[in-house]
């Protein structure tokens, strides 16, 4: 067991799905049907246990979608899940990309997919710690796309 699956454990009890806003976000890798079943947001909001079309349709209505990950983040373990990445189940190394992922890409349940078709969807990335943006990169990556 690694020190990820000891450490976020009770993640899923009702208390702290209540009171910690972060472990709305954890996805124990080493307990894939846990997390499904008790997570409070993720596992909904990325559409992983059922369909609801509302949330791919307005995603769809936006005209871009710019997503930004931390190569070197100690806040979002594995930096790949700012990608709609994560580890590999069953264990904590390895990780799959967004375009491995059968329920986001291949059924394209939020219309990432669709998107990146249709050039809608950018992948950015900033080597360093969570949030840390440089200005230029505002300037020069994230502007120019929101007056899209």
């Amino acid at each position: 067991s690694s020190g990820i699956n000891a450490e976020y454990g009770g993640a899923y009890t009702p208390l702290v799905q209540g009171i910690v806003a972060q472990a709305q976000y954890w996805r124990d890798p080493f307990n894939d049907a846990l997390f499904r079943r008790k997570s409070r947001f993720l596992a909904g909001m990325n559409q992983l246990n059922q369909f609801n079309p509302i949330y791919r349709s307005n995603l769809m209505k936006t005209s871009n979608v710019t997503l930004v990950r931390f190569t070197q983040d100690s806040t979002v373990i594995p930096y790949a899940s700012e990608w709609f990445g994560f580890f590999k189940i069953g264990q904590d190394k390895e990780v799959y990309t967004l375009q491995e992922s059968y329920e986001l890409w291949d059924e394209d349940r939020l219309g990432l997919k669709e998107m990146w078709n249709q050039n809608r969807l950018h992948f950015l990335s900033i080597y360093d710690d969570h949030l840390k943006i440089p200005n230029e990169f505002w300037e020069k990556e994230v502007y120019p796309r929101l007056r899209n």
